[in-house]
Formats: C-alpha cells, structure tokens, sequence
C-alpha cells in the first residue's frame, strides 16, 4: 500500500483512518474526473487508478472489521449473516464500524452478501451504506448496472448530509444538461464542506453555464475547493494567479498552489511549474529547473510535459533522450513532437545510434534499422537490399519479426533474387508459441476470412438464375442475399474453431468442410431443398478458392 501512496502523490502513514481519509479524497477527486473526461485512453486511466484504490480501500475495511469483531476472517465466519442472524454482530459498533465490516465482504468472491448487508444497513438510514450503494449501483461494479437505483441512494445519503453523494447527483445533472439541478446539487455539497461542490460550480461560472461568465467568482470558488484538498482546484487556482485572471497576477501564490498540486502527482502543475522557471517568471531564466519539473510531469504521464522535455533536450543536443520523450508524446496524440523527431532523424544522430547496435547484434535495433531502410526514414533513402539485410539478419537471430519480414521479401523479391524455398525456410522457423506483431488476432481473422469468403460468393447469382430465371423476383434476392451473410458466419464460426485447435493443415481443411457440408445438409433440410447439385459448384469453388488462399 505504500507504493500506492507514493504513485498518487500521498504521504504515507501507518494509521488506518488516516489513509482511508486521503484514498477517500482521491477516490472523490477521480470519480469527478471520470464523470468529465471524453478520452477513452485517458479514462481506462483513470479507471484502472480508481480500480487501485478501491481495492485499498476495502483491504483496510476488511482489517478494521477484523480488528473489531474477529469474524471476517474465512468464509466459514458469515454463516451467521448468511442466516440473517446478523443482528448480534453488530452489536456495539458505530454505523461506520458496522458499513466497514459490510463493505469488507466486497472483497470476496460472492459480493451479494455484502450488497444485502449494505442494502441492510442502507435501509436503517446507515449514510455510508447509502453512498456505498449509490457508487455500487451507478458503475454496475458488483452487481447489474442501475441508475435509478444509484441516483436513489445517492439522493438519501445526500438528504443526510454526505457531500460526496450530493456532488455525484450535481455531476449525473451536469452530464444529462440539467444544470439548474445540477447547481442545486453542487450548492448543498458546499454547504456540506464538499471540495467538488465548489471546484464544479468554479467550472460553470468559468464557462458561463447557468451563470453569465464571472472569472471572480469562478477563482473564489476554485481557491475555497483547494483549500478543501481538492488538487484540480489547486491547479485551477494556480492558473489564476499565474494569468491575472478573476484575481491580481501573482506568480508566487501560483507557485505555491501548483507545488502543491503537483506533490498530488498533477502533471498539468508540473508543466506550469516548468513553464514559469523556463520563462523566468521567477527571477532569470531558470532552463535546468525547467526540465526538472518537465521531466517529472512526463513521469506522471503528462504528454505536454514529455513535449517540453523532448525540446529542450533538442536544444541542448542531447538527441537520445530528446527521441525518447518526442516519441513518448507522440504516443500521446501530441503531434508537434513530430517536428521534433523529424529534426532528431535529420540529425543522422538516432541511425547512427541504431547501426552502432545493429552491428554489435542487437536484433531489436536490427529491424528498425531495416524498417527504415523499406520505407525511408531515420535520415536515409528508401533502399530495398539493405532492408532485406537487415532483416535477414534479425531472423538469423531468430527474431519473429524478421523472420516474417524476410520470409515475403524472398517470396516476393524485394532487394534480393525470389526464391520460395527460402521464403519457406524462413516461414518454418516461425515459432507460433512465441507471440509477435505479425500475428493475428482472432478478431483480425475473422475480418480476413469475411473478406476472403465474399469474394467466392459471387457465384450465388447463378443460383438465382438456376432457381429464378434471368429476372428473379426482389423477395428471391433477398434470400439470396441472407444466406451469403448465414453462410459468410459460419465460415468464419468454423474457421475460427478448427484453427483455435494445433492440429495438421489437412486436419483442419477436412474437419472445416466436414463442417460447412453439414450444415448445408442441415439448411437444405429445413428449407426443403434437397437439390444437391445446386450446391456443389459453389461448394467446388469456395473449396478450390480457400485452399489455394490457405497455401499462399
């Protein structure tokens, strides 16, 4: 749990309320961002963040209710609440000591018993069991997914004064544009001492929704939501005070606001903070402590941050460690790292790097030197033989790879005489225990062999002619048309079953059309069509078509 503490930017303490407080907060702070954010990336992110912390949670639950009753220790302990003979148990304890043991059970395998517990304790107006279930109940976490049901508890815990439900509410109105309801929701969080009731009002009085635009009111309200932990508000007010909006300019209280936030691990602090040294906001220029928080924030996964870095590391010459954050902001979709890479390739500098350890035998430096070499990158020419080399190379090495690689450009020619048999040599020596890039999902199959299978299909249209005429009927083509789409499904059913099974290619072949002539048998039955001879062409055809596609 330590290290957990350390990623989200917490200090660590051993006492058990105190790091439910802080994960708490945390979890608060990440539902809200959940609840906003529209990249699908960043929200497995987040999610997988809030997933951690959950799990932290309920192991402290489950300590404290250990430590308090001594029964949540095996299974064997619940038959007492498996009997609703509960009452007993929670003889003596506080409402938060009974929701602790509850949520405790979560961690077991059948979270049903602790969702009747908390639906138990819910009902006798258990605030923290009303919360629990609202969460529970809006993510569909343990159980069926049901808003209704959520927005419910959510409602009763907020009529009892819990800020994080009333906020949740104010965040379900926001989402759905109900914003009078929403501010409603967001005002009786504040009353009730919420840090996100104040930052998301601060955000509508930002962008002018519900309220006319009011920068003053909007830096009071963020100010009051840091004050209260929450560490958007922190940036959110360091923004204010580095810009001069809705409050005089001033760099040092900015400061002071995004150190804090970026303690809490924000990688937008850390770029402000680089940002203020690099412009000298704070005295001279200060490059050095620029990249510092640059180079932090990259750290904590900020793609501006790993831009900045990747910058001033050009600009120092420093080429490999400006690629290697250029390229860790491309991945984050930030595409003016692209100039940068350019100039880095430009340079000579990274194909250099790349040949150096080529040469000393580094396959993985291998490909990407032969890459380069097929498309023309890295500062070189698009050069055929010498892609084929380095390939080659590789999959001397065994690398699977570039053994694919080497395998089709012997087949096909490219940069050196064809020649099958080293195409198939190369081929062979592909290991399909050894997963790599060349191999293809089964999601990809399927795609491949839909593809693969329409093409044959065009044969139908002499059925239509067969049965119908020259001009069949609409209704006809119609049918004709669903059974190229029945047959295309199983194709692809079947396919995926003989392949998933490690068995010879002729197996397979045979059990693949032992499969699809039954099921035609089966079809023909139903539909009372029992003219075989209608479907031994396409059958030849398709048969004659797979085969050949299976041997290239």
């Amino acid at each position: 749990m330590r290290e957990l503490f350390e990623k989200i930017g917490i200090e660590y303490k051993e006492d058990n309320e105190y790091k439910l407080t802080q994960l708490q907060l945390k979890q608060d702070e990440l539902t809200d961002a959940l609840e906003r954010v529209e990249d699908d990336e960043r929200r497995l992110e987040l999610q997988n963040q809030y997933d951690e912390i959950e799990k932290a949670i309920l192991d402290i639950y489950s300590i404290k209710s250990k430590e308090t009753t001594g029964l949540y220790k095996e299974v064997e302990d619940y038959s007492e609440l498996k009997n609703g003979e509960n009452g007993a148990i929670f003889k003596g304890m506080s409402e938060k000591e009974q929701f602790e043991a509850a949520a405790a059970l979560l961690t077991n395998k059948d979270s049903s018993l602790a969702i009747d517990e908390l639906t138990r304790l819910a009902n006798k107006g258990n605030v923290y069991a009303q919360t629990k279930l609202g969460e529970i109940y809006f993510q569909g976490k343990y159980t069926v997914k049901n808003v209704t049901e959520g927005l419910k508890w959510y409602d009763m815990a907020s009529r009892q004064g819990d800020g994080t439900s009333s906020n949740r509410l104010g965040n379900y109105y926001y989402s759905n544009k109900a914003f009078s309801n929403a501010v409603s929701m967001y005002q009786r969080a504040q009353e009730q001492n919420n840090a996100y009731g104040y930052y998301n009002i601060g955000k509508m009085y930002s962008n002018g929704q519900y309220f006319p635009k009011n920068p003053v009111n909007a830096f009071e309200m963020y100010k009051k939501s840091a004050e209260l932990g929450a560490v958007e508000g922190m940036v959110q007010t360091g923004m204010c005070y580095a810009k001069g909006i809705g409050t005089l300019k001033d760099d040092g209280e900015a400061k002071k606001y995004f150190e804090e936030a970026a303690a809490k691990k924000n990688a937008v602090a850390h770029n402000w903070l680089g940002y203020l040294y690099e412009e000298g906001r704070f005295g001279e220029k200060d490059i050095n402590r620029a990249l510092d928080w640059y180079e932090k924030g990259a750290a904590c996964g900020g793609e501006n941050c790993a831009y900045a870095a990747a910058r001033i590391y050009f600009e120092k010459g420093e080429y490999q460690k400006a690629w290697d954050y250029a390229l860790d902001a491309r991945r984050k979709n930030v595409k003016e790292a692209d100039g940068i890479i350019n100039k880095i390739e430009e340079t000579g500098y990274i194909l250099s790097s790349h040949r150096s350890l080529a040469e000393s035998g580094h396959t993985d430096q291998q490909v990407r030197l032969a890459r380069a070499y097929e498309k023309g990158g890295l500062g070189v020419e698009k050069d055929e033989k010498l892609a084929t080399y380095w390939y080659e190379r590789a999959a001397l090495a065994n690398n699977q790879e570039a053994l694919a690689a080497t395998a089709y450009r012997y087949k096909k020619g490219l940069g050196v005489e064809k020649d099958i048999e080293k195409a198939k040599k190369y081929k062979a020596m592909i290991t399909v225990s050894s997963p790599t890039k060349v191999q293809h999902s089964a999601i990809s199959t399927v795609l491949l062999n839909i593809f693969r299978f329409l093409t044959p299909l065009t044969v139908i249209p002499i059925r239509a002619y067969c049965w119908y005429g020259i001009s069949p009927q609409w209704g006809a083509i119609q049918e004709l048309l669903m059974e190229m789409v029945v047959f295309t499904g199983i194709h692809c059913a079947l396919q995926l079953i003989v392949s998933s099974h490690r068995l010879p290619k002729s197996i397979n072949y045979l059990l693949f059309f032992i499969g699809l002539g039954l099921f035609m048998a089966i079809y023909n039955a139903l539909w009372g069509q029992m003219e075989l001879g209608v479907h031994i062409v396409p059958m030849a055809i398709i048969g004659t078509y797979i085969i050949r596609r299976i041997k290239e």
